[in-house]
């Protein structure tokens, strides 16, 4: 009867144990779930600058800011920042960087003075609205992205007509690092927004230079690979920056001139094509 009894505790208390790590399976995928726009975004406050100018583009109703540096030159760069960047603090430096391009400097919704909250379909409507007006300015436009914002640069390269398309700190998709993150989770039915800059590779006729640092802890360097893998090797530059991190790689000597570089030449020295085993 004794063993009989034991048998019988153990099967219980396995029950038990088994209800609660399903309960907890099921808790944590529910704030997953719940949580998980603000584990993506990070807006940023609206700052006052004094000696810069900013615009207001409407779209959906919502009032997208975007701050305008050298407006009367007729080759424009877009710029999209990470995913807790003020694009504000990009200004003073590409004020100085590239004073033959006319700079637009794109606050997402939530972000800087932006009406509206973030996601990735909102993201992706406002880019193209702002690449709209753009266009009526200039019929030159690239585009530039940070982090988050190589998933909206890419996108909107993937429909609109860009010359140039540099991706700093890009990922194939932040679907496949969520993935990562979470491996038994089914991040495809749980993640509502998810960026695959991979599948719009193939539609994208840019000249793309990708900014990668080979310490990024926050998009692993196999993300980038993946994503240059997916364009024509005679399309894609990329660029390792070692020892770099994925916040400190602009901290990098060369950093800036290499985009100013791009920019102007297509051509970038010490850049080359990314190899499966880089």
């Amino acid at each position: 009867m004794s063993r009989l009894k034991a048998r019988n505790t153990f099967f219980i208390v396995a029950q038990r144990i088994v209800l609660l790590l399903i309960i907890g399976y099921i808790s944590f995928g529910a704030l997953l779930y719940g949580k998980q726009r603000s584990m993506i975004y990070h807006p940023t406050p609206e700052i006052s600058l004094s000696d810069y100018q900013s615009i207001h583009i409407k779209n959906d109703g919502i009032s997208i800011k975007v701050w305008n540096i050298h407006s009367d030159k007729k080759r424009a760069v877009i710029f999209f920042g990470g995913n807790a960047d003020a694009v504000e603090c990009y200004i003073p430096i590409f004020d100085k960087l590239l004073p033959n391009h006319s700079v637009y400097f794109v606050n997402y919704r939530g972000y800087g003075g932006t009406g509206g909250e973030p996601s990735e379909q909102a993201l992706f409507s406002d880019a193209i609205a702002v690449y709209d007006v753009v266009k009526q300015h200039s019929p030159h436009i690239s585009v530039i992205g940070r982090s988050l914002g190589t998933g909206v640069a890419s996108f909107l390269a993937s429909k609109k007509q860009v010359k140039h398309l540099i991706l700093i700190t890009p990922f194939d998709s932040i679907l496949n690092i969520a993935q990562d993150m979470f491996p038994f989770y089914p991040m495809s039915i749980l993640l509502k927004d998810k960026f695959s800059s991979i599948e719009w590779a193939a539609n994208i006729k840019a000249n793309v230079f990708m900014m990668v640092a080979d310490q990024d802890h926050t998009v692993p360097p196999k993300h980038a690979r993946r994503l240059a893998a997916s364009f024509k090797p005679e399309q894609v530059t990329v660029q390792w920056w070692h020892d770099a991190g994925h916040v400190n790689i602009s901290h990098q000597q060369g950093f800036y001139e290499a985009i100013k570089q791009f920019l102007t030449s297509t051509k970038v020295e010490g850049s080359k094509p990314l190899s499966p085993e880089s």
